[in-house]
């Protein structure tokens, strides 16, 4: 979810001829900044483990106001989608830490704990732009030929302050 940033002002200005030494100038200025929360990937959005046991995904928040993150693992963890049908109903579970070290965000997770949506929030802190990583790793060795997948849900959205 992107959603673009733009600035509004209005400047009234009440102003009084003659200006004399004493007289006041008044005026008032007021403004709004919308709303902008979204994350990007530099690096794509695709985690491959070969013949690795973790893989790192890094990414980029840009929020100006507290925010709050759903991960959701379709699967529960890795299915093997390609290859030996004897296996294909074998799920492998890994481990999955997601950081943000500016904002002292720190979560371990398990690919079964997020088969079901899990909110993380940012604390109450507003990140305004600040990078993190998602970092995926095997709970055990992937030993049968074929192609295994799973995907992983990311979105961010604005966290609601209430009394604010």
């Amino acid at each position: 979810m992107k959603i673009e940033s733009k600035l509004a002002c209005t400047f009234v200005m009440l102003i009084s001829f003659p200006i004399m030494a004493n007289d006041n100038l008044s005026f008032a200025i007021q403004g709004e900044i919308k709303s902008r929360c979204d994350i990007s990937f530099p690096k794509g959005i695709k985690i491959t483990l070969h013949d690795q046991w973790e893989s790192q995904l890094p990414f980029k928040v840009n929020c100006n106001h507290p925010f709050e993150l759903s991960l959701k693992s379709e699967q529960g963890g890795l299915i093997l989608s390609e290859g030996n049908s004897n296996k294909k109903n074998l799920i492998h579970q890994y481990n999955l830490d997601i950081s943000m070290p500016d904002l002292g965000l720190t979560r371990q997770l398990n690919s079964a704990d997020i088969n079901d949506n899990k909110l993380i929030n940012s604390t109450e802190q507003i990140p305004f732009s600040t990078y993190g990583e998602l970092r995926i790793s095997l709970q055990q060795p992937l030993i049968y030929a074929g192609r295994y997948e799973d995907t992983l849900s990311l979105d961010i959205f604005p966290q609601l302050l209430v009394g604010q």
